[in-house]
């Protein structure tokens, strides 16, 4: 009695079993589906007025090259779309539980959301599209992206800037009323999943990601997009290597070779160091873009050459001044009023070193010159006395002496005056 019904138990167990291996099939799955029929190629909703809502997520995994001359960043990025088709469901139970599968879709729509940033499309990097199909209808596609865009760079603070690059997901064919792009993370999750894969290559390091998500007027339609900001702060250690530090050692060692002697050797290095600092104007030149705001390092490039070609003129000028003293004797007056005066104020030095010099030169010829005539008078003496009397053998070697003394003072009066003049020359 029991065996019978045992049979017919089994028999049904195993039909069951059979039929469920048959349904466990994705293959079996993708046939019922029906894929390859052309509605899907359309916007997949039952009601036309109903707009399709995509939810967008983007990881950013390296900033891979900035131009800052083009103004455009090559970054790579993994970028997911989610949506919902209305025409694909099935019931998990009946295929052994599958409740998703991946396929590539040749023949699925797909929204066209496209970074409004970029400078260079996908055709050049095609990348194979798989989506995911989940049993309620939802469709996501997760995809890597070399993506070329613009970015308004601010090199005001170059190399200790920071800058903010924008990456925009609008959709340039459907509207707000057939499709709503909204952002399926918030900024703290873009940021932590970031971070986590985020390669630093040295250049950039990355700050913050932002997530906003607006509409744009376009003639008389309005389009939805997501924009992700990217905030990245460079990595000044190579510019500060290969630009700054070589600037400070050049005008460094300009300031330096003022203690040479020879001005022609200084002028020759003088004039060897700004070629050489001109070599870091145009490697500067070629890496900063064209903006009407300069950046504050090719400010001071150029503060640095213009105090170089100012100490080159400084030093043509004093080549000049020395060899001018060797022709004239006497500064010239214009000169003493433009320099000791004027300069010299400005200078915080005492303008008035070369006169008290003046003065004591003057004091002192003063003195030697009333020597000279008390000399005269008692060399004028000796002689009459000579006239009168009949002279010693003493009195002769004396009023010889007299005499060489007398021509001593003359001569030492000549020199003295010609030293003076050497050092205002100098002095100016």
């Amino acid at each position: 009695m029991y065996f019978p019904v045992a049979s017919v138990l089994l028999a049904f167990m195993v039909l069951g079993v059979g039929q469920c291996q048959s349904d466990c099939s994705y293959y079996n799955l993708i046939k019922n589906l029906d894929l390859d029929n052309n509605l899907f190629v359309v916007r997949p909703t039952m009601n036309w007025t109903i707009p399709t809502i995509v939810y967008v997520d983007m990881y950013l995994h390296a900033i891979i090259h900035m131009d800052m001359s083009e103004q455009t960043v090559t970054s790579f990025i993994r970028f997911v779309m989610t949506w919902t088709n209305d025409f694909i469901s099935w019931d998990p139970n009946q295929y052994c539980g599958i409740d998703k599968v991946m396929i590539t879709g040749e023949n699925l729509w797909e929204p066209d959301i496209n970074v409004f940033e970029t400078t260079e499309t996908e055709d050049n990097y095609p990348v194979t599209a798989y989506y995911t199909l989940h049993y309620d209808g939802k469709i996501t596609q997760e995809k890597p992206l070399r993506v070329v865009s613009t970015c308004n760079l601010d090199m005001f603070k170059f190399p200790f800037d920071k800058q903010l690059c924008n990456l925009t997901f609008v959709s340039f064919q459907y509207p707000e009323a057939e499709m709503v792009i909204l952002p399926k993370s918030n900024a703290s999750t873009v940021n932590k999943n970031t971070k986590s894969v985020f390669t630093n290559k040295g250049d950039w390091i990355l700050q913050d990601i932002s997530v906003n998500n607006s509409e744009m007027e376009y003639g008389s339609l309005s389009y939805s997009y997501v924009v992700y900001g990217i905030l990245i702060e460079r990595f000044p250690l190579i510019f500060i290597m290969n630009l700054i530090i070589p600037a400070c050692f050049m005008i460094a060692v300009d300031v330096f070779s003022m203690f040479m002697s020879s001005y022609s050797e200084r002028l020759k290095f003088k004039i060897t160091g700004l070629l050489g600092f001109s070599v870091l104007l145009t490697i500067l030149n070629d890496m900063l873009p064209n903006s009407d705001s300069p950046p504050i390092l090719g400010i001071f490039c150029c503060v640095c050459m213009a105090l170089m070609i100012f100490s080159i003129a400084g030093c043509v000028g004093n080549a000049y001044m020395m060899d001018l003293s060797l022709k004239e004797k006497h500064v010239p007056q214009w000169m003493k009023t433009l320099i000791l005066h004027c300069l010299a104020s400005l200078l915080y030095m005492k303008p008035n070193a070369v006169e008290s010099n003046q003065v004591t030169v003057v004091i002192e010829n003063t003195d030697s010159h009333e020597t000279n005539k008390e000399g005269f008078k008692m060399k004028n003496r000796w002689k009459k006395d000579s006239q009168k009397v009949k002279i010693s053998l003493e009195a002769q070697i004396l009023t010889k002496i007299l005499t060489e003394i007398d021509n001593i003072r003359e001569n030492s009066r000549k020199p003295s005056s010609t030293f003076n003049m050497e050092s205002e020359w100098r002095l100016i």
